[in-house]
């Protein structure tokens, strides 16, 4: 089974390509007054990569996207879906990540043949990010693409959109122009009393410039980013590339076209496909089903 159907679909469909080792954790410190989330996503994006065939740059671009946004889903307790757009105009194109309650990811690259580094792959542009609550309440933010490294301007869209100091890194482990072996993210992000001063005196060096190691277990990886803090941590969240697009879904899309429009493919043969942007799955439309989806219509 695949998790992934269509575009924009909200179904929570579990697939059963890989079993759930990607996970998100959360804590406090609470002498320093921090936030400290940290996740592993290894395997996920590894599927992403494969789905996609992003190499080098594209896929360190999309471990990035999809890392740093399931960290900042846990700032509102009542979130159900954020999703980011990182609109560049560079060869990449544009990166899209979804997340969705409880630990649900998907992602997709506009122009996924790129073979360049990081640094090249979005150029100018601009970062878009909507969150959504389970109650259908949204807000939506934009800023413009400054750092241009994925985890840099999604830290910088917290700083200025939400004016809360906070870090937000991921680190990769790779070989030259292959996807990456390990993705681990953390982000660092000050309570109400704490200062930018103390957030960034807090955070280690090597999470700043991303050469924390990510041996070890989640909470070690995270405890190195903050040396000598006590995290207490809040819980744990199962991680996976999931995607709710679906036959049914298709069919529905399809119906919007009328009967006159469906009428005129099943004359002329015609069998719709439709591919999902985010898992690559091609849904056929076949004769039979148009024939079905005709019934449905009163003339």
């Amino acid at each position: 089974m695949c998790y992934l159907r269509a575009p924009h679909c909200h179904s929570h469909e579990k697939s059963d390509v890989f079993e759930p080792t990607d996970r998100l954790i959360r804590g406090v410190a609470r002498e320093a007054s921090l936030r400290v989330v940290a996740a592993r996503t290894t395997t996920l994006v590894n599927e992403g990569q494969r789905r996609h065939g992003l190499v080098a740059g594209g896929a360190e671009a999309l471990a990035r996207g999809m890392t740093s946004l399931v960290l900042t889903a846990v700032m509102d307790k009542e979130w159900y879906r954020v999703s980011g757009q990182w609109m560049g105009r560079g060869p990449l194109g544009t990166l899209n990540v979804d997340v969705r309650a409880p630990g649900d990811l998907r992602a997709f690259a506009t122009i996924p043949a790129f073979q360049g580094s990081i640094d090249q792959a979005l150029e100018s542009g601009t970062l878009s990010v909507l969150r959504q609550k389970q109650s259908g309440h949204y807000t939506q933010g934009q800023v413009a693409l400054t750092t241009r490294d994925v985890d840099g301007d999604l830290e910088s869209y917290l700083r200025t959109s939400d004016q809360v100091p906070t870090v937000v890194r991921v680190l990769t482990s790779r070989g030259l122009d292959l996807p990456p072996r390990e993705v681990v993210g953390v982000m660092v992000q000050a309570l109400p009393g704490a200062s930018t001063a103390s957030l960034e005196q807090a955070v280690a060096p090597g999470l700043l410039d991303r050469t924390l190691s990510t041996e070890g277990s989640l909470e070690e990886v995270a405890a190195r980013a903050v040396p000598g803090l006590d995290i207490e941590w809040m819980g744990s969240t199962p991680l996976q590339w999931a995607c709710g697009c679906s036959a049914d879904r298709v069919y529905a899309g399809v119906k919007l076209l009328g009967p006159s429009e469906i009428d005129e493919m099943i004359e002329l043969g015609e069998e719709p496909e439709v591919r999902c942007d985010f898992c690559t799955e091609v849904h056929v439309v076949g004769t039979d089903a148009l024939r079905a989806i005709r019934s449905e219509f009163v003339d």
